[in-house]
């Protein structure tokens, strides 16, 4: 639940570019906060499109009203979203309340507990969702402990209860919204929800056994079994929810607000593993996907793209750069929030929806009215046929160079890596085209674009971060003769450094045709990713292997190192500082600093000032390596710098054998062979863990000690040992599919300004013959 408070200010006229620090606090009955501030800027009037998109749809789901009238602030927001596209407009006003104007096509919003669809208010849903009615139906809970009814009774309704639930629920909602045009159904559980009844109902006429077995052995021996059997009742249940949604709401769309295909699970037919919800399957029972792809970036195009390739209901995307959690709102900005609109244009999206509210910092609505100007142009040509598999785009920026891989065999590799970053589609119609562009590196790049009938050879610039569709092609020669000049600077200034002493050497490698530096000892080569400080391949002599491949070049890693923020692990980005000889081993190091707050988030950085250093020693026969992470604070303000790390690694170990599982691993007495033993969460006696969350049971850390994960094959066994920092204070490990992790956390500390500490993590990789 949240509390939200907004107030309106309205800029003096003449002010534009002026900045101005905001005081406040919060009073409540219970004392009154410290004092605190934030800067605001005035920025220019919007500069809105020449004329709206015709067919791309946007809207907030839900629009402030400010004592409750349809004035002022509301009634701007709305005059924006008119300018942007004279398409459908999905927003409602507070409290599921229409906007008085036939654009916007409002909606009634029925959420869930668990799989249990609910239509508030409503005492009967209450009743249900506050456990009274626990002893007449079989139910489920969610992390809150609300409850619902359970999947499989639903399915299966055998007094007729939740068909009248269900049939009343929508009634009310008809009654109460008459003028509504879609009923949006905000669909999410987690696959891990489940009942006795649905243990009953799985064992005895799915597996058609005569005894009711435990999740966990369900989990054990049945595992692939459990997942299709929820895919399937839930798809009875979104049958029954839309069947009975058109019988009595006749005209009334069905918007699905869930999830979508996931391209991380390609064996898992592209389905979430978290909600089981099969897109693909289910669509036909309703009308209009609405995911929430609830990021940015290159990973938000690609779902994207898999989505459009694969779904033919009308898909749009909602994303939530105004979420009220900070772990959402941290994931956008402006530019990102740009690409994701212009991606669902070029992709073929209906269009794109922000959540929850239309509160956003000013440059967001610039930069959304930018990215709707561009649509506008092109829209006509975007509707047109996908070229793009007879089209090239690449950098141009880059030089080729040989390298040699850890096994002495040259590579050509390509230097910068920006191609890895790009992405592009090109769209054709009646002899016109129109090339939609992505660039999502930090640094700005040339593109070489051959698109037969509109580009041969032809280069455009893009800014970090940045997109663009283009109709027409830029001047060609200024472009032509700045690429020279960094063709030129960086074959001038690209070179491959090394340091070597006896055995002992630090150089760069090839991997999977990129180039890396690797620690080099006893024959063995420890390749490590500069931006993640984190080794990726382990390469030693046979009998030995490489911990962190699996089939196809997915790799795992070892060691990365992620600042904990409030329970939510920050990932880090590093640059590499030196290569160093350690007492004859081969090492590297390798920094991250966390800097202000830059662009639009005019707000503190807690961390602001603090160095991270991670170094990688390889031992001398290439078998051992040690992580040596040292955290100081330098902050300028003299400010006192909480710190809690997570190391984290993603081992490989037994997938190269052909095994389904990751490997077994020991730790703490205990043994974790599958999902149903693993997910847990160890702490030392006395001590917290730093990610404390009801979803995950914390249990005591009784033997600190060392993780070991392993795989028995045939003829050899496997083995990697990561012995943790005395200061560690807790021990997680996620068990996915095909994949677990070993994840260490260190104890709270709070840095003084010119203090610093200093961990050392240990992994030790063998492998034996057997025979």
């Amino acid at each position: 639940f949240y509390l939200k408070e907004m107030i309106i200010l309205d800029a003096v006229q003449g002010s534009t570019g002026k900045t101005a620090p905001v005081y406040w606090r919060l009073e409540t009955d219970r004392g009154i906060s410290k004092e605190k501030s934030f800067v605001v800027k005035i920025l220019p009037p919007i500069r809105m499109p020449v004329s709206p998109a015709k067919r791309f749809i946007t809207g907030f789901s839900t629009i402030e009203m400010p004592e409750g009238k349809y004035d002022g602030y509301p009634r701007e927001i709305c005059n924006y979203l008119k300018g942007l596209t004279s398409a459908e407009i999905y927003s409602n006003l507070k409290y599921d309340t229409p906007v008085p104007d036939p654009q916007f096509a409002s909606s009634k919003s029925s959420g869930s507990v668990c799989f249990f669809p609910n239509f508030r208010p409503d005492p009967l849903e209450r009743e249900i969702r506050l456990g009274k009615l626990d002893h007449k139906y079989p139910m489920v809970a969610d992390h809150h402990h609300h409850k619902g009814l359970a999947l499989s009774y639903m399915v299966d309704d055998p007094e007729g209860f939740f068909a009248k639930y269900l049939k009343d629920g929508i009634e009310r909602f008809r009654k109460s919204s008459p003028t509504a045009q879609y009923l949006r159904w905000d669909y999410e559980p987690l696959a891990s929800q489940y009942s006795q009844y649905d243990l009953d109902v799985f064992c005895r006429r799915y597996l058609k056994i005569d005894h009711v077995l435990t999740y966990a052995e369900i989990m054990k021996n049945y595992p692939r079994q459990w997942s299709d059997f929820m895919y399937s009742q839930s798809e009875k249940l979104v049958k029954i929810y839309s069947d009975t949604l058109h019988r009595c709401w006749p005209g009334v769309k069905l918007m699905m607000v869930s999830g979508y295909m996931d391209r991380k699970y390609p064996q898992n037919k592209y389905r979430s593993i978290y909600t089981p919800l099969d897109v693909r399957e289910t669509e036909k029972y309703f009308d209009v996907h609405a995911p929430m792809i609830y990021y940015q970036g290159s990973d938000f195009y690609d779902d994207v793209e898999l989505n459009m390739r694969f779904l033919k209901k009308p898909f749009i995307p909602w994303i939530d750069p105004s979420e009220h959690s900070k772990i959402f709102f941290d994931r956008y900005t402006p530019a990102g929030v740009r690409q994701n609109i212009l991606a669902c244009a070029a992709l073929g999206a209906g269009g794109i929806v922000f959540y929850p509210v239309s509160a956003m910092d000013g440059t967001y609505f610039q930069c959304i009215a930018d990215a709707f100007s561009q649509i506008a142009c092109a829209e006509e040509i975007l509707s047109g046929e996908n070229i793009s598999r007879s089209c090239s785009v690449k950098a141009a920026d880059v030089i080729e160079m040989e390298l040699a891989d850890a096994a002495g065999k040259v590579s050509k590799i390509v230097m910068p890596r920006l191609d890895d970053n790009i992405r592009w589609c090109i769209r054709q119609k009646d002899g016109r085209y129109a090339a939609a562009l992505f660039n999502y590196n930090d640094s700005s790049v040339f593109l070489r674009l051959n698109i037969p009938g509109f580009a041969d050879n032809a280069l455009v610039k893009l800014g970090p971060s940045d997109a663009v569709i283009l109709t027409r092609l830029p001047e060609q020669v200024p472009l032509q003769e700045e690429l020279k000049l960094k063709i030129e600077n960086l074959r001038r200034n690209t070179r491959f450094k090394y340091l070597k002493s006896g055995g002992s050497t630090v150089a760069w490698r090839a991997l999977d045709g990129k180039a890396y530096p690797a620690l080099i000892s006893g024959r063995c080569t420890l390749t490590i990713e500069p931006e993640s400080a984190s080794p990726r391949a382990w390469a030693c002599p046979y009998p030995s292997w490489d911990p962190l491949i699996f089939p196809r070049n997915i790799r795992g890693h070892l060691g990365q190192i992620f600042l904990m923020d409030k329970n939510i692990p920050m990932p880090l980005h590093f640059t590499l500082k030196s290569f160093v000889i350690d007492s004859k081993r081969p090492s590297m190091v390798l920094e991250h600093i966390q800097k202000p707050f830059g662009g639009f988030q005019e707000m503190e950085n807690p961390y602001e000032g603090l160095h991270i250093t991670s170094q990688w020693i390889l031992s001398i026969q290439g078998k051992n390596a040690v992580l040596r992470c040292k955290v100081s604070n330098r902050n300028t303000r003299k400010k006192v710098i909480p710190v809690i790390l997570k190391i984290h690694s993603l081992p490989r170990i037994g997938n190269k054998f052909g095994k389904l599982a990751p490997g077994i691993l020991q730790i703490d007495g205990r043994t974790v062979s599958g999902p149903q033993e693993g997910n847990f969460v160890l702490v030392k006696s006395g001590k917290q863990s730093g990610m404390y969350s009801s979803r995950r049971p914390e249990q005591e850390w009784k033997n600190p000690g060392p993780a070991v994960i392993s795989c028995r094959a045939e003829r050899h066994t496997e083995s990697l040992t990561i012995t943790p920092d005395p200061k560690c204070s807790a021990f997680y490990n996620w068990y996915g599919n095909r994949e677990l992790t070993a994840e260490f956390l260190t104890e709270k500390v709070l840095l003084r300004p010119g203090e610093e500490i200093q961990y050392e993590f240990s992994f030790e990789y063998e492998m034996k013959r057997t025979r």
